[in-house]
């Protein structure tokens, strides 16, 4: 039998990450036993739904990043979604976020106005670029960092051009 460790039991993440990068630091902190809650937007939820390949309607970043979290849909372009999404983080210890880095703030979630309410929250951003990059405001989409890091080129043959890492998606 496996034994998780469980030495983050009794913390409490919100997570309104998309995707990869975040959901997966999410899916460790669950697995380490923290109480991980991810707040999904109405009708397509992450995007990592949608991805190929899928088993069961979900595509597997999903079904691999969701192991072990809650999921709660709210619609953060509403009023009622933003309430509703304040009061569950003023409930917990982390808040876990992958937007680009003026989108929390724009919608009324910045760190201003959660600590405020929850000044023991510790907020912790997954971003691609540095706050003070010229790029902090691109998304992180794995086409965007292989081509911002070069790696592409490490894929070319014979004067091809640059393609992704892992195959031509």
């Amino acid at each position: 039998m496996i034994e998780l460790d469980t030495s983050l039991h009794g913390l409490r993440v919100i997570e309104i990450c998309n995707f990869v990068s975040g959901p997966m630091v999410g899916r460790n902190l669950a697995s380490l036993g923290a109480e991980v809650i991810k707040i999904e937007r109405p009708i397509v939820g992450d995007d990592g739904r949608h991805a190929h390949p899928a088993f069961d309607g979900d595509g597997l970043f999903f079904t691999e990043t969701g192991y072990g979290k809650k999921s709660v849909v709210l619609d953060l372009k509403t009023d009622a979604g933003l309430d509703a999404a304040r009061r569950l983080i003023d409930t917990a210890d982390v808040l876990l976020e992958n937007m680009r880095p003026s989108v929390m703030a724009r919608i009324g979630l910045g760190a201003e106005q959660l600590l405020s309410s929850n000044p023991k929250l510790i907020i912790a951003s997954v971003s691609a670029f540095e706050a003070t990059s010229p790029r902090h405001d691109d998304p992180a989409y794995d086409p965007v960092i292989q081509a911002a890091t070069g790696i592409m080129f490490a894929n070319v043959l014979d004067n091809e051009p640059p393609r992704r890492i892992g195959g031509d998606c």
